[in-house]
């Protein structure tokens, strides 16, 4: 349940220098922390709930140096949860496993890939399987091929939302960056994703974004 927050008192352990912003949202945390956050402004900017008095709460997300410019202005007390794609603050020094589970608006769609399969569907026509049963094997080859993405684990692709076909994750079976590939995952999975948000969020979340 979402409340209000409130400006720390002066038993708060916030020091001299923070201040939290009354604007801010509480939620609970996955170690049963009260998490600060407002919801991302923009896709370029986060929030920090909680900042140093001299700092602006809004830090640009796209920039390369993201995660430092937050601790400068945040300090220990908040962190980016790559799981809900957006800036938590407590009272107390935390780190990204304290955040809330809170899953991106939108977040990676695996599930429309299945629907997309019409493809291999058509195998009820395999009265001439010597004909036909070759050609959905030239169709699974001939998608990563007109995307310029080879040397990858799967052929699935998923419709994002901008109507665009992207490949699913997958893992590198040669050991290279796959070309496309935007982000890699924790689970060593390579993304193709267009938007930041949602990237990774069924593989443990980005390990690394890739330029």
């Amino acid at each position: 349940m979402l409340v209000a927050a409130r400006i720390p008192e002066d038993d708060d352990p916030l020091p001299a220098g923070y201040v939290l912003e009354e604007t801010c949202k509480i939620g609970t945390g996955q170690t049963g922390l009260d998490i600060y956050f407002k919801l991302a402004p923009s896709n370029s900017l986060r929030y920090a709930c909680v900042h140093r008095v001299e700092k602006s709460p809004y830090i640009n997300y796209e920039d390369s140096a993201f995660l430092q410019n937050l601790a400068e202005v945040g300090g220990p007390y908040c962190a980016f949860s790559s799981v809900s794609d957006n800036v938590g603050c407590t009272l107390s020094p935390i780190t990204t496993a304290d955040l809330m589970n809170v899953p991106p608006a939108e977040e990676e769609q695996e599930q429309p890939v299945k629907s997309k399969q019409p493809a291999k569907s058509k195998q009820p026509k395999q009265s001439k399987q010597t004909v036909q049963s070759k050609q959905p094997s030239q169709d699974q080859q001939s998608s990563p091929s007109n995307d310029g993405i080879g040397g990858v684990s799967n052929d699935k692709y998923y419709k994002n939302v901008d109507g665009t076909d992207v490949h699913s994750p997958a893992y590198s079976t040669d050991g290279s960056i796959p070309e496309g590939a935007t982000a890699q995952c924790a689970d060593g999975t390579y993304s193709f994703s267009q938007h930041r948000r949602g990237t990774c969020s069924s593989h443990g979340g980005v390990s690394q974004w890739l330029p």
